[in-house]
């Protein structure tokens, strides 16, 4: 699971925010996850690209913010190289199962945008 918009940022002792190691950590593996699961003409690299995505939460616990995830994912998404910009996304569905006590984690969908809406 990404780490939520409060655990994504520290704040340094002058008071500037920045990414923590919790965020960089996360990163890193969805850094490490694109590398090995995506080949280069799977990614989304116009500037006009108009993509949709489909998030499926399966959340450690079951009271987090349905909202919460997606600063710390777009942006790791977005240096990870799968499309242009996070800007590209036009359509975010997601949708939150049932906790998954062990550990929790998500499932992406990334397509062009379609034309049912």
């Amino acid at each position: 699971m990404p780490p939520s918009v409060n655990e994504y940022f520290s704040i340094t002792k002058t008071r500037k925010r920045v990414i923590s190691k919790k965020g960089k950590r996360y990163k890193s593996y969805v850094m490490k996850q694109v590398t090995l699961l995506l080949k280069p003409e799977q990614l989304f690299t116009e500037k006009s690209d108009r993509l949709e995505m489909f998030v499926h939460q399966y959340p450690k616990i079951n009271n987090r913010d349905v909202d919460n995830i997606f600063k710390c994912l777009l942006d790791s998404l977005t240096d990870a190289h799968v499309w242009y910009d996070d800007k590209c996304v036009k359509h975010l569905n997601t949708w939150v199962h049932k906790s998954d006590k062990a550990n929790g984690f998500i499932t992406i969908e990334i397509r062009p945008e379609s034309d049912d809406y």
